[in-house]
């Protein structure tokens, strides 16, 4: 039988040198915690699936653009079926002339400057032949101030401005981008909560992007019309409420996408410039955005088509925590 030698006992020396590598070892386990966000994932991977999870923006009254790292909203022309286009384009004809008459009777009456103001603006988008969902939003925003203003209208005047939003009304449901809207607004059910949770938050966010020197005034004067539209939740209509919900879901994707886009292309190097920036630009201008998605996660989680926020929000959490300094 073979002769078992014992082992050589260990020297103070080796002990010094596990212990070294021991303390090497934990050093980079724990550098590796910090370069992982609190989901696991590194910035990289976070971006990766950020851009997996997030959707498109969807149809609402207001879409995003980001141009040149600037927040503005997104414009495009309202489109009808082509067997339809010469009636729609009689029916505008006939709809900027009234409209243009109830201006002028407006401007010599002694009514609220505020329904002046949305009626010259529900015109001029009509004049301009873009942002159907929106003509349509404002449209019904419209009809509401001409109820609460009726008493001080003269009565044929408050009847020509029914009559003029009725016909709108017919008018945009010419159009197949009004018609996915108005469907998608009655299967979805917000209750009064949700509607003020909504709207408390887009007014946060109105405020907060309007010091943003990254942001277009276009965008917080659209948040706020939308706010505006529901300022009272228990009588908010489905479609103002759903221009609420899915405009603030188009803004919360396009900012998530842009994080995720900008971190992406710092890590391929594709912008030398932006690994300085993303501090500034993804702290400031995507934290705010982030905030107010997690107030309304509570809403957006109740709905199969917006449940993809729930996850997207920590890993863009996890991105602004692992932005460079």
């Amino acid at each position: 039988m073979a002769e078992v030698l014992p082992m050589e006992r260990p020297t103070i020396r080796d002990a010094l040198e596990l212990f070294h590598r021991l303390i090497v070892d934990l050093q980079a386990a724990a550098q590796r915690e910090l370069d992982l966000g609190a989901n696991g994932y590194s910035p990289e991977e976070a971006s990766a699936r950020l851009a997996n999870i997030v959707p498109l923006q969807k149809v609402a009254p207001v879409q995003f653009q980001i141009d040149q790292d600037r927040l503005k909203v997104e414009h495009h022309y309202s489109k009808s079926h082509p067997a339809d286009q010469n009636n729609v384009t009689a029916a505008r004809d006939a709809l900027l002339d009234q409209g243009n008459r109830i201006l002028e009777s407006l401007r010599t009456s002694n009514c609220d400057p505020r329904l002046l103001d949305a009626l010259k603006q529900l015109h001029s988008n009509l004049h301009d032949m873009q942002d159907v969902v929106r003509l349509g939003i404002q449209n019904i925003a419209c009809e509401e101030l001409r109820l609460g203003f009726e008493p001080e209208l003269p009565t044929a005047l408050a009847a020509l401005i029914k009559g003029h939003t009725t016909a709108i009304g017919l008018y945009v449901a010419q159009f197949p981008e009004w018609q996915q809207f108005a469907d998608n607004a009655a299967r979805v059910e917000l209750n009064p909560d949700d509607i003020r949770q909504l709207r408390n938050t887009a007014y946060d966010l109105v405020a907060e992007l309007e010091e943003d020197d990254r942001v277009d005034i276009e965008v917080p004067a659209s948040i706020k019309f939308l706010a505006d539209a529901v300022k009272d939740p228990a009588h908010a209509s489905k479609r103002t409420s759903f221009a609420l919900l899915r405009s603030l879901e188009n803004l919360i994707a396009k900012i998530f996408r842009y994080a995720a886009d900008l971190v992406s292309e710092t890590a391929g190097e594709i912008k030398k410039t932006v690994s300085k920036t993303v501090a500034g630009v993804v702290g400031r201008f995507v934290g705010i955005v982030l905030a107010g998605a997690m107030a309304v996660l509570p809403v957006y989680g109740k709905f199969a088509d917006t449940a993809w926020m729930k996850s997207a929000a920590p890993l863009v959490q996890s991105l602004l925590s692992n932005s460079p300094k």
